[in-house]
C-alpha cells in the first residue's frame, strides 16, 4: 500500500511513501505545473493500491479576493487532477493533523522537528536550495499521518461540525 501526501499552496509538495514510511517520491510545486506533477507521480506509483491526503485549507481573515480565488482554483485543480485519476482523497485540516506532532512554538517548527527526527533534513533540500522545502516537509507529515489512520494505528480524526450562522437580527 503506497500513501501520498498533497501541501496545497504556493510552495506546495506531493511526498509519496510507502507502508513503512520510507519515501519513494518527493516533487515540489514551487513555478512547476503541478497538475502534470500529480497526474504523472500517481501513474507511475499507482501499481498498487493508493491512498491520497490533501490538506484541507480554507481563507484566512486579511486575505484579499483575487489571492483567494487564485488559491481556489489550484485547490480545485488538485482535488480534480486526483480525482480523475480515480482515486478519492482524504481531506484532514492542518489542526486536525498536526496536533499529533512534537510540541513547538509554531506549527512549522513542529512539522521540521517531526521530520528531522523521522527521515533527516537532506530528502527535503531540492538541488540549488540550501533549506528544507516546507512544502515538502508538511506533504510528508500529512502522509505519515494519514498512513497511521488508514492503518488503524491512530484514531481517525472526528468529522468537522457545520455551524449554523445565526440570523441577523435588525433594528
Amino acid at each position: 500500500m503506497l500513501y501520498a501526501g498533497i501541501d496545497v499552496g504556493l510552495t506546495g509538495a506531493l511526498v509519496i511513501m510507502d507502508d513503512t514510511g520510507g519515501l519513494l517520491r518527493l516533487a515540489r510545486f514551487d513555478g512547476a505545473d503541478f497538475v502534470s506533477i500529480i497526474c504523472n507521480d500517481i501513474k507511475v506509483f499507482y501499481q498498487e493500491k493508493m491512498s491520497v491526503a490533501v490538506e484541507q485549507v480554507s481563507a484566512r481573515p486579511g486575505q484579499d479576493i483575487s489571492s483567494m480565488f487564485n488559491f481556489g482554483v489550484s485547490y480545485g485543480k488538485v482535488l480534480g487532477s486526483v480525482q480523475s485519476l480515480g482515486v478519492s482523497p482524504t481531506l484532514y485540516r492542518p489542526q486536525t493533523w498536526q496536533t499529533y506532532l512534537p510540541k513547538n512554538d509554531t506549527p512549522k517548527g513542529r512539522v521540521r522537528l517531526f521530520c528531522e527526527a523521522k527521515w533527516g533534513l537532506e530528502p527535503f533540500i531540492f538541488p540549488g536550495c540550501r533549506v528544507a522545502h516546507q512544502g515538502a516537509m508538511d506533504a510528508a507529515a500529512l502522509a505519515y499521518f494519514h498512513m497511521q489512520v488508514s492503518t488503524g494505528k491512530l484514531a481517525p480524526p472526528k468529522p468537522t461540525k457545520v455551524v449554523k450562522k445565526r440570523r441577523a437580527v435588525r433594528f
